[in-house]
């Protein structure tokens, strides 16, 4: 009889943790143990334990200090469920910083978002888009967007946009644009331009038409007809074609000259 009794003391010092030791290593490994084996493991540790915590739970100040630990991570428990131990489970997942109250996440603007045809892109086709565009590539097809292009690729076809921008640019059509354009030394445009503003400093082969103001920088060559509300030349710039400002209809133009230079009789009765 006393010896079974020594045994059994041994077998239950076994199974429950001793003073200092890990707990939760310990249930790690006894849950490892388990679930190797395919079957629950229940000691008679853990049935005290968890008669200890439904004894807690109700008392009130000890029930509230058990749900705040609740949103602490429990790594030992992620451990068993697939972070690096046993039971492949989904892995840890980091809590989520909670949000102040009253405060939003902002989603990104639309202003931010820009459509990028990088360098070593080549596009066969029509591109549209409703964001800003940054084209760097290579487009043999027609550009279309609501918003600015900033362009300094190749483009054989046309483009229609709210702004342009062009820095060492090459373009084979035409650029109608809503508002202004400004163009580099660099850049070539062999088609007709529409704009409100034009900053030009490039080489442009084809009709302008500007209903605001038209600026030809030092670098600037033109061969076609320009319409323009003003226009401004700089010393240098070369211009091929008739220019045209301040658009009159026949009715303001006869104000502005009269049909004829008459002479009077009186004066050359007089002479």
């Amino acid at each position: 009889m006393q010896s079974a009794q020594q045994a059994q003391n041994v077998q239950q010092s076994a199974q429950a943790p001793q003073q200092g030791q890990n707990t939760q290593g310990y249930q790690f490994s006894q849950q490892a143990d388990a679930g190797a084996a395919g079957t629950p493991l229940e000691t008679t540790y853990y049935r005290d334990q968890n008669a200890q915590n439904a004894q807690n739970m109700q008392n009130p100040q000890m029930a509230q200090g058990m749900q705040n630990a609740q949103g602490v991570p429990n790594y030992g428990a992620a451990n068993n469920q697939g972070y690096g131990g046993f039971g492949g489970g989904n892995g840890y997942v980091p809590p989520v910083p909670p949000t102040a109250p009253g405060q939003s996440i902002d989603a990104p603007s639309d202003t931010d978002e820009v459509t990028v045809i990088s360098r070593n892109t080549i596009i066969d086709g029509n591109v549209r888009s409703l964001a800003n565009m940054q084209v760097d590539g290579n487009i043999k097809g027609n550009v279309e967007t609501t918003r600015d292009i900033e362009m300094s690729g190749k483009v054989v076809g046309d483009i229609k946009c709210n702004n342009a921008n062009m820095n060492s640019a090459a373009m084979q059509g035409n650029l109608n644009l809503k508002g202004k354009v400004r163009m580099d030394r660099d850049t070539i445009l062999i088609g007709d331009l529409s704009s409100q503003y034009a900053d030009v400093n490039g080489r442009i082969r084809g009709k302008l038409e500007i209903g605001g103001k038209a600026e030809l920088k030092r670098d600037a060559i033109v061969f076609g007809d320009i319409n323009a509300s003003t226009i401004a030349v700089t010393d240098g710039a070369i211009i091929q074609g008739y220019v045209n400002t301040t658009f009159l209809s026949k009715e303001d133009s006869r104000s502005v000259f009269p049909e004829a230079i008459s002479v009077d009789k009186a004066a050359e009765n007089k002479a």
